[in-house]
């Protein structure tokens, strides 16, 4: 029994309503903070490799001419290459989970989340295919759509498990921007593309735009919106 003049305090080990996007919020900005750290070694890296190369470009192909062997160059390159692709990884990891874009651009949001999701393409046995322009600016926020985008991407992923294909697909239709997936063969796994179907339609209906989702076990799923282009 509560006595006169006295407050009960809420259990801090229960999870409130805003948990979920207080979590989600602050494993956003870490991951942001850990691509900017990582980025500067890489670069350090990359300088090093290039002197690297530079200083011993004659001596390597003495020895490679001695011994038959191939060029120390090629190995440089390949650690060069190596870096150039964990920094763009990183840099597209830290924009996903925290945008710093002025303005919403359809085409690298799905460039963007192709090259952060592309481990679950491959570890679904899924087949990703791209078209389109590089760069196509919406008059759009840029979270929700970049959101919609991932989320799309992971839903059609389960809808083609196992050997199918995911079409994605940027195309400029007049003043409107068009995305649009299809999702073939494979075994579809509803369960597994259900939650993020839910959250493609409910980040449409923060956007106000447009949504078509048509699946069938035959015929395989597709999914189109339409955002408006600036002016």
């Amino acid at each position: 029994m509560r006595s006169a003049g006295t407050t009960e305090l809420a259990d801090p080990s229960a999870p409130g309503p805003q948990a979920a996007g207080d979590r989600g919020l602050l494993l956003a900005r870490a991951a942001a903070g850990l691509a900017h750290e990582g980025k500067n070694p890489l670069h350090t890296m990359s300088l090093h490799v290039q002197l690297m190369a530079e200083k011993i470009a004659q001596a390597t192909a003495d020895s490679a001419a001695a011994s038959g062997g191939p060029p120390l160059e090629r190995h440089l390159k390949a650690l060069h290459d190596g870096i150039e692709k964990v920094d763009a990884l990183l840099r597209a990891f830290a924009e996903l989970a925290h945008p710093t874009q002025a303005a919403a651009d359809l085409g690298e949001a799905v460039a963007r989340a192709a090259l952060v999701l592309g481990f679950e393409a491959r570890r679904t046995g899924v087949e990703l295919s791209r078209s389109g322009p590089p760069s196509l600016r919406a008059t759009v926020p840029v979270e929700p759509l970049s959101d919609l985008v991932g989320h799309a991407l992971l839903a059609f992923f389960a809808l083609a498990c196992e050997g199918g294909r995911v079409s994605v697909e940027v195309a400029q239709l007049g003043a409107e921007a068009r995305f649009s997936l299809r999702a073939e063969g494979g075994t579809p796994r509803p369960g597994d593309a259900a939650p993020h179907l839910a959250a493609v339609r409910r980040l449409a209906a923060r956007l106000g735009n447009a949504l078509l989702l048509e699946a069938d076990e035959q015929a395989g799923a597709r999914l189109s919106l339409t955002v408006p282009l600036p002016a």
